[in-house]
């Protein structure tokens, strides 16, 4: 254990005395060079004006206060020739006083010049410029003192701001009609994509509100991935806005078929429906996604080239239509090397690779609205792809192709615009899977696409993207607005992105002696990089408190946490987004169906064996029943068979007797 040589009282003491000592140096110097220059200045400069007659009348004035009052004495006064004269007072009655008291003094002076009175005047200015005089040069040692204790910005990211510094600095270089948590965004900023990402309930969701109450107020055409149904709660309007869910009355009569203009458009859907997965994959899970793929694509064109509409038909192919006419339906195409000809466990294997994601397919009701149609349309209606917690698993896939048309719709429209013109909301957009964010973001910027996405964490994409695609996304979204993380790793990504830079550090020291004049500070300055802000600090933020990083633009941290609502506040803004209605009702559709006073499994014996029986039955009808008797092998290169009595009779013997049939068994069987 290291000995303490100094005690806590001694350390005390010394730094006491240290700082005291250094503070009343700079007393000293505030009074000796601003207080007494200043203060004494005005006094000279207004005598040096005075006659002497007047100089002297004004210093015996002084004097008059410093000396006995009590006592009386002659008071010399040169007069306008400078020669010096004893004050004399005539009386009344004739006499001449030349002694008298300070009080009688002054009495008499004021009466004699005017500047005995003005100096009153002069002495409170000199007092008041003194006062200035010695706070100015204070104020300036501190100034100084804590700009040389600071630590200085060098090189690397901007330190952090104000909200309301943030702002100005936006509306001054590039002004635009939206902002995110109260922060003016710039004009270009939607169309480079905003990401909501932090942990559950610390506030995305009211950000988003607020956001996407802005874009209706502009009346601007969006689609809404609406994870739990919360906005599509709060902003349907029943009769012009339209919901996609089969699982709920009134949703979308979907077509796919109707979707495809080209060729090229059903490996779009196929690459949509059936994303393939993040990283690298090898062997057979490949060659079957692979080919789960392109049977997809290739039944989706073959269909649609016959003439089908309704969505549904592509589960039915797929599940129910028998081997040959499958065959027929993809000869002579990509998949029929991977689903035709003999090999029925292959078959079965790529089927079962995409037949568990045809359950959504196969509920869409019959219609042939597109999203092409939807686009078409100039108006603000709102499309919102209402999800569930029950539902999600089967409608997520049918989601993803859902809005990868639409992404492929604008782009195939190309009509450049410069504006925000559609806009995306994806809330827990890591639910949909690989809808080709990267891509989106890099090309549809130009036509107008603004995206919003929400997450918990940036790793939530290396699932269906791999890590390098997942680090590609989150550099696509330029506007991060980061709430609280407590994942350590998390923080420690989110830190990056908010930056480090270069600074002069200021390090400060004391030194402690026995000897009092050995006293004293130090200040050192070096180069370290730092953080701009603490990855532990943004596992501290509060729920509604946000660091938000704008493009080309310093950091802030927003706290919004006077949206809630409190006593003291009824109207609080988080009122606007408020539920509104309920959810569509279920379609009774997908109620179970509960067979009553049954054994489940006797049920399912009893069933295979009727059907065994009924199987057996229909193979026993199609084989001709065989004669009885004995068959002859009539050639053993082909094993022709045929009954011993249609044989002909041998011919006759040298004896010349009839032949008769031979009636060895050798040739039998």
């Amino acid at each position: 254990m290291t000995e303490r040589v100094i005690s806590d009282a001694g350390a005390g003491r010394a730094l006491f005395l240290t700082r005291m000592k250094l503070t009343v140096h700079a007393a000293s110097m505030a009074f000796w060079v601003g207080a007494l220059p200043v203060a004494v200045a005005p006094t000279i400069w207004w005598m040096s004006s005075l006659s002497p007659h007047d100089v002297d009348l004004v210093k015996a004035n002084i004097v008059s206060h410093l000396v006995s009052q009590d006592v009386p004495r002659r008071w010399r006064v040169r007069d306008a020739a400078g020669e010096a004269r004893i004050l004399t007072v005539v009386k009344s009655d004739g006499e001449l006083v030349q002694w008298m008291t300070a009080p009688q003094f002054r009495a008499v002076a004021p009466g004699l010049v005017r500047p005995v009175t003005a100096f009153r005047y002069v002495a409170w200015v000199s007092v008041g410029l003194g006062i200035a005089g010695y706070l100015s040069i204070w104020y300036s040692l501190k100034r100084l003192g804590r700009r040389a204790r600071e630590n200085k910005r060098i090189d690397g990211a901007q330190d952090l701001v104000d909200p309301d510094e943030l702002t100005k600095r936006v509306k001054k270089e590039e002004p635009g009609p939206y902002s995110v948590l109260d922060i003016a965004l710039p004009r270009s900023a939607p169309m480079q994509g905003i990401m909501f990402m932090g942990a559950q309930g610390t506030g995305k969701s009211l950000g988003v509100h607020d956001l996407m109450q802005q874009v209706f107020a502009r009346r601007k055409k969006c689609v809404i991935y609406d994870h739990s149904g919360e906005y599509y709660r709060a902003y349907s309007r029943p009769g012009k806005d339209i919901f996609f869910n089969p699982a709920m009355l009134g949703s979308l009569a979907w077509s796919i078929f109707r979707e495809l203009d080209n060729t090229y458009d059903a490996d779009t859907l196929s690459h949509a429906f059936l994303p393939p997965k993040g990283g690298v994959v090898h062997g057979a899970s490949a060659f079957f996604e692979d080919a789960a793929r392109a049977l997809f694509s290739v039944m989706v064109l073959r269909l649609r080239q016959r003439g089908a509409v309704y969505t549904r038909l592509i589960s039915e192919a797929i599940l129910a239509m028998p081997e040959d006419e499958l065959e027929l339906l993809i000869q002579k195409s990509v998949a029929s090397s991977a689903v035709g000809g003999d090999s029925k466990g292959q078959r079965q294997g790529v089927i079962s690779s995409i037949a568990i994601y045809l359950n959504g397919i196969s509920a869409v009701q019959d219609g042939t609205w597109t999203m092409r149609k939807f686009f078409e349309i100039d108006d603000d209606t709102r499309l919102f792809l209402v999800g569930s917690d029950d539902t999600n698993a089967m409608f997520a896939p049918l989601f993803r192709l859902l809005l990868t048309i639409g992404f492929k719709t604008i782009a195939a429209r190309r009509e450049i615009c410069h504006e925000d013109r559609y806009w995306f909301f994806l809330d827990e957009v890591h639910v949909l899977g690989d809808i080709k964010l990267d891509e989106i973001q890099a090309t549809l910027r130009k036509f107008g696409v603004c995206v919003v996405g929400g997450i918990q964490a940036d790793k939530q994409f290396n699932i269906s993207m791999g890590p390098d695609r997942a680090e590609t996304v989150m550099n696509c979204f330029n506007t991060a607005v980061m709430l609280r993380a407590n994942e350590p790793n998390m923080m420690d990504r989110m830190a990056r992105r908010l930056g480090r830079k270069e600074m002069a550090v200021v390090n400060s020291g004391q030194a402690i002696a026995v000897t009092e004049w050995r006293d004293g500070g130090s200040l050192n300055q070096g180069e370290q990089e730092k953080w701009v802000v603490m990855p532990s600090k943004i596992g501290e933020l509060k729920n509604c408190t946000a660091y938000v990083k704008l493009p080309s633009y310093p950091p802030a941290l927003v706290n919004y946490r006077h949206w809630l609502p409190r006593w003291y506040r009824p109207w609080a803004r988080v009122n606007r987004f408020k539920q509104r209605h309920e959810d569509p009702p279920r379609d009774p559709r997908f109620k179970i169906a509960v067979a009553e006073g049954q054994d489940a499994i006797e049920s399912v014996r009893r069933e295979a064996e009727a059907l065994r029986a009924e199987a057996e039955a229909k193979e026993a009808a199609k084989e001709p029943a065989k004669p009885m008797g004995k068959w002859i092998v009539t050639d053993l290169d082909t094993g022709e068979v045929m009954l011993a009595e249609a044989v002909a009779v041998t011919p006759a013997g040298d004896e010349g007797e009839l032949g008769k049939p031979n009636d060895d068994d050798e040739g039998l069987f």
